[in-house]
């Protein structure tokens, strides 16, 4: 639980850091809601990727990150019961080193703050994704509720659909924004393509789920 906190703590604190340097850019910049915008919008379409191939691709090996997402759907409740250090801790490991060390040449302006908003932007999403993901399995604050009826947070519905069989839909779990538009364009088919282009051969969820069944 220490390391949960003091990651998180270490995370808060670039983060911070980086706010110093928006502070006096925002209020005078045209165009920085749009950058956020967009920045959050990519952020849910990456998560609608990345769950996408855990779920079908990664290989159920006990204790790993694999085993985890693809066991959710067994527990779906589970992440619910974890606390919240702990559902943020595995993405603010990795995030705040790479903010740590971008933080010096940002500082420095060798960072257009253009290109730094996104970045920042995309970090706090992806370390936020997995408590926004909690929040759509459980009753939540009603400020979260609310957040969620405007659509600015993934809904428990619109997530729901995702664990159903076949598991092929709704993959994004931040704001939800990009799980229509994908789900239309047949992003999982288009990735498999990819996937099989790249050598991979897609295992299916349904399969691991019995493997993982049996390891249980």
């Amino acid at each position: 639980m220490v390391r949960y906190r003091f990651a998180l703590l270490f995370w808060g604190g670039i983060s911070l850091a980086w706010v110093y340097v928006f502070a006096a850019w925002l209020p005078h910049s045209d165009y920085a809601l749009m950058l956020i915008l967009a920045s959050i919008f990519l952020a849910d379409l990456g998560s609608y990727v990345f769950h996408y191939l855990i779920d079908h691709y990664g290989r159920p090996v006990p204790g790993g990150l694999v085993h985890e997402f693809q066991r959710h759907h067994l527990v779906p409740g589970g992440i619910a019961e974890k606390s919240v250090a702990e559902v943020l801790y595995p993405a603010a490991r990795i995030i705040a080193p790479i903010k740590l060390l971008l933080l010096y040449p940002l500082l420095a302006g060798w960072i257009p703050v253009e290109l730094a908003l996104p970045l920042f932007v995309l970090g706090c999403c992806w370390v936020l994704a997995q408590l926004c993901h909690r929040w759509a399995h459980m009753r939540a604050t009603p400020l979260v509720r609310l957040a969620q009826r405007l659509h600015l947070l993934v809904t428990p519905r619109e997530h729901g659909r995702h664990h159903r069989q076949p598991f092929d839909s709704r993959f994004a779990v931040i704001t939800g924004w990009s799980n229509l538009p994908l789900d239309w364009l047949g992003a999982p088919r288009l990735l498999d393509r990819l996937m099989r282009l790249l050598g991979y051969q897609k295992r299916g969820l349904v399969r691991s789920l019995q493997e993982i069944s049996v390891m249980d």
